[in-house]
């Protein structure tokens, strides 16, 4: 699988070629192998998150704990999961975009890519394909 990075618009995507059918044959064959390729790839953002986290430390009222990174069919992201929107604070979703999440991401784009290509071939060894 390719990989591939690119920062547009303040935010950083990441292309793995393949990902989406990967992700859908390891559903077909192993609900199990899906759900470690999905746990692997969590693992493989967090260091994305944990910066995220640490940059917005200094802020008052950012609930950090509810910033995690999330598998989906389309890939992995970093979301921010509150349950609870008071209106109270309108800025702290651009505070959020600006001071933490896209720094985070654009300075985490450099280790994504292995960590990726760590998690497919972690799951290529364990599943016995190679």
């Amino acid at each position: 699988m390719a990989s591939s990075a690119a920062s547009t618009g303040g935010f950083v995507t990441v292309h793995v070629k393949g990902y989406r059918e990967a992700s859908w044959a390891l559903k077909q064959v192993n609900m199990k192998s899906k759900r470690s390729l999905d746990k692997a790839l969590r693992e493989a953002a967090r260091p994305i998150s944990d910066d995220t986290r640490s940059r917005l430390s200094s802020y008052a009222g950012i609930s950090l704990n509810t910033i995690n990174p999330s598998a989906t069919a389309k890939g992995v992201s970093i979301r921010q999961r509150a349950k609870k929107v008071t209106g109270d604070h309108p800025q702290f979703g651009a505070l959020q975009m600006q001071k933490g999440l896209i720094p985070a991401a654009e300075a985490g784009t450099d280790e994504i890519i292995p960590r990726v290509e760590m998690a497919y071939a972690s799951l290529i060894t364990q599943e016995g394909l190679a």
